[in-house]
């Protein structure tokens, strides 16, 4: 999906439609069986950037109660600073 990237939908979290490209993914998803999960984002918390990207996590249909009842987005250890990184 990283045609997406740029900030071609609304990244407003709040709103549940990013745009028709990305709704069009999220449907074709669940028709093909799978059920999806999105989250935006920011690697701020593991890298010195600021940079949001939307994710998307699909379980099959059959499998959804056990492996998406699991799944837990990752939490940010905490963000670093450029000098992390360089020498």
């Amino acid at each position: 999906l990283q045609y997406m990237d740029g900030g071609q939908w609304d990244k407003d979290e709040t709103k549940s439609v990013y745009g028709d490209i990305f709704n069009f993914i999220i449907e074709s998803l669940r028709q093909c069986g799978y059920v999806v999960k999105t989250k935006m984002l920011n690697a701020q918390g593991w890298v010195p950037q600021d940079r949001k990207r939307v994710y998307l996590v699909g379980f099959r249909e059959d499998l959804a109660a056990g492996a998406g009842g699991r799944f837990e987005w990752p939490e940010p250890p905490g963000g670093g600073v450029i000098g992390d990184v360089l020498e």
